[in-house]
């Protein structure tokens, strides 16, 4: 009998080990608990409440706490940036921007993480469950730091009452886009035509190199000295200055607009089109919103006789602080959060899923 005792207790022992290592289960000891903190844009507060409501029902030993920064991605990357200066860091996990990866690994902010799970972590294996462009996003020196978390894609958005109004279909191509503005100005339908984002970030430099793809060119390092000599580039710059000079489409205003400013003025029913990004779809349809119902999405218009429209990439991932007390509960707490069940939720507010 004993023996039968010890048997079944020696399997259920080899049971738990094994469990352990395939669903890094953190293991809760007596009282043990940890605190961990994320920054967010304050944008993506509702979302991201619901999301740790559950990761905390399953794991009610790591506490995540929610931090609200700026909505604006500079303005957010220069919190985190003050935050990695002191001796005792407030960020456990950091939030990153496509456009982070290289500066926060170069610089050691935050952690190589295929360090923690190195078959989990290779690249050929991440793009068979992630989307393709979001996995490399997070690779810096053939090294993972920024776990893929949601996608993004600039779109244009138009209101759908007011083209209904005169009889017009959502353009394809910017001369449309221009001659419907124009109309609907001219009618006093609306205050402005189209409003985008020409602040010197990188807002400005999407939407840049989305119009510079159109005349046939494109950006690398490689080329940046030579492509501002080239035609397709000077181009791209006279086009969108006379988006505000010539044709009057778009307010000077543009010049200083983030992302939240234009889509703010959208929201307030003060122009026809709005470029922007796919995460705006759900404020823009708030209860608070007086175009609430009235909004449809188009890709980029094309520009001069392309048959194609280009649009950029977005989205943000997860990745770990480099002097966090917790690495293994913060790795625990991105696997969680990248989940299927944790991508679907947040899927439900409008936001792209990265799976």
């Amino acid at each position: 009998m004993m023996k039968k005792l010890f048997i079944l207790f020696f399997l259920c022992f080899l049971g738990l080990i094994f469990l352990n290592n395939l669903v890094d289960l953190p293991i809760k000891i007596g009282n043990y608990q940890v605190n961990l903190t994320l920054l967010i844009p304050r944008e993506e507060e509702n979302p991201w409440q619901k999301i740790v409501e559950l990761f905390e029902t399953n794991y009610p030993n790591i506490h995540l706490n929610l931090a609200l920064g700026p909505n604006s991605s500079k303005e957010l990357a220069e919190v985190y940036l003050n935050d990695f200066q002191k001796d005792e860091p407030e960020y456990d996990l950091v939030y990153l921007d496509v456009t982070w990866t290289a500066q926060f690994a170069r610089n050691e902010w935050v952690k190589d993480l295929s360090s923690f799970k190195p078959k989990l972590t290779q690249k050929e294996k991440l793009q068979k469950e992630f989307l393709k462009n979001d996995v490399e996003a997070g690779f810096y020196n053939d090294k993972l730091y920024r776990f893929p978390f949601r996608s993004d894609v600039s779109l244009v958005y138009y209101r759908q009452d007011l083209l209904n109004e005169i009889q017009e279909q959502p353009p394809t191509s910017f001369d449309d886009l221009i001659r419907i503005s124009q109309i609907l100005k001219s009618q006093s339908l609306v205050e402005q035509g189209y409003l985008w984002q020409g602040r010197e970030d990188e807002g400005l430099v999407a939407i840049f190199v989305e119009i510079l793809k159109g005349f046939g060119s494109s950006w690398t390092n490689d080329n940046i000295e030579k492509l501002l000599d080239k035609l397709s580039a000077k181009k791209t710059i006279h086009f969108l200055g006379a988006l505000i000079q010539k044709h009057k489409i778009s307010p000077p205003s543009v010049l200083w607009d983030k992302e939240i400013d234009s889509q703010d003025k959208f929201k307030k029913g003060r122009a026809a089109f709005l470029r922007n990004w796919a995460a705006a779809w759900e404020i823009l349809n708030a209860e608070d919103s007086k175009v609430r119902g009235k909004v449809g999405v188009i890709p980029i218009p094309t520009v001069e006789d392309s048959q194609y429209s280009w649009s950029c990439q977005g989205g943000w991932g997860l990745g770990i602080a480099n002097q966090t007390k917790y690495p293994e509960e913060a790795w625990i707490t991105i696997q969680f959060l990248t989940s299927i069940p944790s991508q679907r939720l947040f899927a439900l507010y409008g936001y792209i899923p990265t799976r």
